[in-house]
């Protein structure tokens, strides 16, 4: 792995906006997707931690990536692309955690626009307590 001072950091970027402005965006976009990784699993770590979703790591940073596609243009007119698109790709990649950390999928757009979350689910099969044979399924009675 490569360190870089914040220095050298900042004339790689500025040199790859340069690059990008003038049409050659694939080093811009490779980039800003090596930077999306570690976002990505802690993102994924937190939906784990406080809603049990269980999230591909590469389905995030995917949704991060295809933000940064869609957003490149826009970008390039920012005064700092890179923040644009990582922020963008942050943005998404969030929206993404969201829709996906229920079995019942509510748009992220309508969760944020008008409250509406998805239900909580739970596994008739799945032990209710840890440790125990217990299930859902044992406490809902049988019509005979």
């Amino acid at each position: 792995m490569q360190t870089y001072s914040h220095s050298t950091l900042a004339c790689r970027e500025a040199q790859l906006i340069e690059f990008a402005r003038c049409g050659a965006t694939d080093e811009l976009v490779e980039y800003v997707y090596d930077r999306l990784p570690a976002r990505a699993r802690k993102l994924a770590a937190m939906f784990l931690e406080t809603c049990g979703a269980r999230l591909d790591v590469d389905d995030v940073r995917q949704a991060g990536a295809e933000m940064v596609l869609r957003r490149l243009g826009k970008a390039l007119g920012a005064d700092n692309p890179v923040a644009y698109l990582l922020h963008a790709a942050q943005f998404a990649m969030l929206a993404y955690c969201k829709e996906q950390r229920s079995p019942i999928r509510v748009p992220c757009s309508t969760q944020c626009h008008t409250g509406v979350r998805p239900p909580m689910v739970l596994s008739l099969d799945a032990p209710l307590v840890a440790g125990e044979d217990l299930t859902l399924l044992d406490l809902i009675p049988a019509d005979g």
